[in-house]
């Protein structure tokens, strides 16, 4: 969502750790397209100019749908994770 330097500073960094195998199938989502369209131009620039992979373009979803970023975001944990479920016994039930 819209943010300032921190939130670029983390972006990056996010990507960053991506791009060095640091961090593994981890989404990424982008949410408000108007207010970072300069930052989605960027990255097209930098696949263009060849100083990332085009490849990379798919480490971030640009979405202004809170349903399609849920929907990003639970394709990666059905892809690359196991979910356990642990009971909660709230009440002492047994």
């Amino acid at each position: 969502m819209p943010g300032g330097f921190g939130t670029l500073d983390e972006l990056f960094e996010t990507l960053t750790l991506i791009q060095t195998g640091i961090l593994h199938n981890f989404p990424v989502v982008i949410v408000g397209k108007t207010f970072y369209k300069d930052i989605m131009e960027m990255v097209l620039k930098m696949i263009e100019e060849k100083t990332i992979s085009s490849t990379d373009e798919k480490l971030i979803l640009f979405t202004d749908s809170t349903e399609e970023a849920m929907n990003h975001i639970r394709s990666f944990i059905h892809q690359n994770y196991k979910i356990k479920y642990k009971a909660s016994w709230i009440l002492g039930e047994r």
